[in-house]
């Protein structure tokens, strides 16, 4: 955040995080959600790897489309967006993929009830 000379303020002002979120990240090593991470990424353009593991620091789209003016080409900011729209691809799949788990998970629990219900109700019968 230094480096961009962003500011918490100004994160929760451009973006979808509010400067609440960005400060507990900040201090309490909290990570982001996943919409919230690529969300930071993007404003900050850096790899969102690179924002919550620190890994091998990647090229954001400012340093991509610098890089490629100085090249003379257009290979990484076409490479970047090619790369960006399949990763917001499949994290709409991975999000729909959590919710479709979340959703078995709590058919799973009511299914556990109604088992557990129905042998309460056995069990009923037969001491009456």
């Amino acid at each position: 955040m230094e480096n961009k000379n962003a500011t918490a303020y100004a994160i929760g002002e451009h973006t979808i995080v509010s400067k609440q979120s960005v400060m507990g990240y900040l201090k309490q090593n909290v990570l982001p959600s996943i919409k919230f991470a690529s969300a930071l990424a993007d404003y900050l353009e850096v790899d969102v790897d690179w924002l919550l593991n620190g890994r091998d620091e990647k090229m954001g789209e400012g340093e991509m489309l610098k890089r490629s003016r100085q090249e003379g080409g257009s290979d990484y900011k076409e490479k970047y967006y090619e790369l960006k729209k399949e990763y917001d691809k499949l994290m709409e799949e991975n999000v729909s993929l959590l919710r479709e788990n979340r959703e078995l998970h709590n058919e799973n629990k009511e299914l556990r009830l109604m088992i557990e219900s129905g042998k309460n109700n056995v069990a009923s019968v037969r001491s009456a």
